[in-house]
């Protein structure tokens, strides 16, 4: 609106200073009033053009299920964190997680009560999280949690309370539901995010293949 107003008071005074002439005073005003209402409609068409533009994007970059963020965008943060890892030598933490069972829930309760355990698992995990953490849904049960310049300490504290508040959501409705993680503290960066992927994903099979239900966390010096 104030971009508005200022382009049909520039136009105005420019042409009034220019000496253009109209027969009758009223239709400088009649003329910066309809460029008025012209610059009105451009500025709210460039505005929503901008809101359909950002949400593509976060589109691009969402997982249509749990409204995490998808596999894609996730690689490109954690390109983005291993730069940053390396040129300022801090370290970050990346878990792996999987449900354990998860398949029971569909076979048992159908595929829309798998897809709500699905979101009410992100929804909780976004509650547990900092502002600076990031939750993916990698694809599946299974997710990724990219804790950026993060101890081994500091993710242990916070993966405990995903851990309880995970049991005390679920373990009525799904007890036979449970989550196996790896996590990693890398303070030292791999040669690439695949490997840096690998490593986790690993830890996590070694909770899988044994115990379930539980967390393992490594330091990875390289």
């Amino acid at each position: 609106m104030f971009i508005s107003i200022l382009s049909a008071i520039t136009w105005f005074s420019a042409e009034f200073a220019a000496g253009g002439y109209y027969p009758h005073p009223a239709l400088y005003f009649w003329n910066t009033l309809i460029r008025f209402g012209f610059f009105i409609i451009v500025t709210y068409l460039v505005s929503e053009l901008h809101k359909a533009q950002r949400s593509v994007q976060a589109l691009a970059h969402t997982d249509y299920i749990t409204g995490a963020i998808n596999s894609r965008y996730f690689h490109e943060l954690l390109a983005f964190e291993l730069n940053r890892a390396q040129r300022y030598k801090q370290p970050f933490t990346l878990v792996y997680l999987d449900l354990d069972n998860f398949k029971q829930v569909n076979d048992k309760f159908g595929h829309y009560e798998g897809d709500q355990l699905l979101r009410l698992l992100t929804d909780g995990l976004k509650r547990q999280l900092r502002n600076t953490d990031i939750v993916s849904r990698l694809g599946g049960d299974e997710f990724a949690i990219l804790f950026p310049e993060t101890s081994q300490q500091e993710a242990e504290v916070i993966m405990a309370k995903i851990h309880n508040h995970f049991t005390d959501q679920f373990c009525q409705k799904y007890p036979f539901v449970t989550f196996s993680a790896g996590a990693v503290t890398y303070s030292a960066t791999p040669n690439s995010i695949a490997e840096t992927i690998k490593i986790a994903d690993n830890i996590m099979y070694t909770v899988k293949n044994s115990t379930k239900n539980g967390i393992r966390h490594i330091l990875y010096m390289g």
